[in-house]
């Protein structure tokens, strides 16, 4: 029922003072309906080699200012996007060593699920090669779309990276640049130092030569692949 004026010193009817009283009854409601809804979204980044924390997260409404999401402090949580309206969004995830991925959203009254994004790699991240011989090094850097740009051993030689001898291979490697976890675009070389050869001499057991003579000692020694040096002869007398 709409209420009507009335004069002044007119007496007030219940009916007007009801309207008035549901009028003003009425004012939050009016006021919170006439207020833009605020939503909220989370948004989970699945990358499993990358700290979310790392990545930038941003809500794009039409030629609106963008909405940043707050990051997790804890690895693992999910970007939470607040102060949303309903409506359609475009999501951006942004973060070094990756390509830009967006998703298209439509936020809705209420509760919304959570979005999973994903990020591709613009870039190589180098693996620990730190004692990994140099043939299995050379095959990681293969599989990442790298190359050797150098290699040489500890002592300083340089060696030509593609053609390795059969001992070489062997080697471990001791040092790498750029070191490991750092992103590195692909085609990029890696420089490796490697060991130094080891020498490795065979060991023979001497036989037993108590109570042979020179010669019989000589014979036994040679059959083990060993020689006699010098010889010293004890316990005779000189001559007179």
């Amino acid at each position: 029922m709409t209420a009507t004026h009335v004069n002044p010193g007119d007496p007030l009817t219940a009916e007007a003072w009801n309207d008035l009283v549901d009028l003003v009854n009425g004012i939050p409601t009016a006021i919170e309906e006439a207020m833009p809804t605020e939503l909220t979204l989370a948004v989970t980044i699945t990358n499993p080699d990358l700290d979310p924390r790392a990545v930038r997260v941003v809500a794009l409404k039409g030629s609106e200012t963008s909405i940043e999401a707050v990051a997790p402090t804890v690895k693992g949580d999910p970007h939470l996007l607040g102060g949303l309206s309903p409506g359609a969004y475009t999501l951006r995830a942004l973060a070094p060593g990756y390509v830009a991925a967006e998703e298209p959203v439509t936020v809705a009254e209420g509760s919304n699920p959570p979005v999973e994004m994903s990020l591709t790699p613009s870039a190589v991240r180098l693996p620990n090669l730190f004692g990994k011989t140099y043939k299995q090094a050379r095959e990681l850097i293969d599989e990442l779309g790298l190359t050797i740009g150098s290699l040489r051993d500890f002592a300083g030689e340089d060696y030509v990276p593609t053609e390795p001898g059969g001992e070489l291979k062997e080697r471990p490697v001791l040092v790498q640049s750029p070191a490991a976890g750092t992103l590195v675009p692909e085609g990029s070389q890696v420089h490796l130092v490697i060991a130094v050869e080891t020498e490795h001499k065979s060991i023979a057991s001497v036989p037993p030569l108590i109570g042979m003579t020179l010669n019989e000692a000589t014979a036994a020694l040679a059959a083990d692949g060993l020689s006699v040096g010098t010889v010293t002869v004890l316990g005779e007398n000189p001559s007179t």
